[in-house]
């Protein structure tokens, strides 16, 4: 999403991997006008994002997610929309969407696929909600979908012009990574609303619990 001209808050509760990350993707290897804009707690989290918003969930299907819903829930406001971008069975889905609604929030199930390259340069997205949630989300999920050729069908490049082909990305982790002695699987980038991570999943090395919302 950063690379699509978004600002995106991250967050995880493992600090460590929030650093991990911002570190991984500086600023010259992320789009014109993107940024990451880490936290270190889910409350300053929330707060940099601005309102309505949008709070994209990473996390190990199940409990994980619930858990971290419970944590975003006192420091919502009403018409924030949570998309889950997670492996959801779809009776979750339909009860998560029931009781954020009672409270006056919008839950989104977004399916993603693609892996790491199709996260950063065009991933497949399956959202499923209400048309008022969808219109908060469009912009941003029609961003960064992966992309095909009106006439043709075919794939087309879904990264912006100025982005760096995924292999330049990964060679320019790999020698940073090589600098300091270790080694991890190139992180999938935080989308431009607002990326809250759990360690709570296995994780790629990109946030996790991911809230996208337009940081302030």
């Amino acid at each position: 999403m950063a690379d699509h001209g978004f600002k995106v808050a991250v967050y995880n509760r493992t600090t460590a991997k929030t650093e991990a990350f911002v570190a991984e993707n500086p600023a010259n290897i992320i789009g014109p006008g993107g940024a990451l804009v880490p936290s270190a707690d889910l409350k300053d989290f929330v707060v940099s994002i601005k309102a309505p918003r949008r709070i994209i969930l990473l996390v190990k299907a199940g409990m994980p997610t619930d858990a971290t819903i419970d944590g975003l829930k006192p420091l919502l406001s009403k018409g924030d929309v949570v998309i889950d971008g997670g492996n959801a069975e779809w009776e979750d889905t339909v009860r998560r969407e029931a009781a954020l609604g009672a409270m006056g929030l919008h839950f989104v199930g977004s399916g993603v696929s693609g892996g790491e390259e199709g996260a950063r340069f065009g991933p497949s997205l399956m959202p499923g909600g209400k048309p008022e949630a969808w219109a908060m989300l469009k912009p941003v999920w029609e961003a960064i979908a992966a992309k095909v050729d009106a006439k043709t069908a075919s794939p087309s490049p879904a990264r912006p012009p100025a982005s760096p082909s995924p292999a330049a990305c990964l060679a320019r982790r790999t020698s940073a990574r090589a600098a300091r002695g270790t080694t991890s699987r190139c992180a999938q980038t935080a989308s431009s609303t607002a990326t809250c991570s759990s360690s709570a999943r296995p994780t790629t090395s990109c946030a996790t619990c991911s809230a996208r919302a337009t940081a302030r």
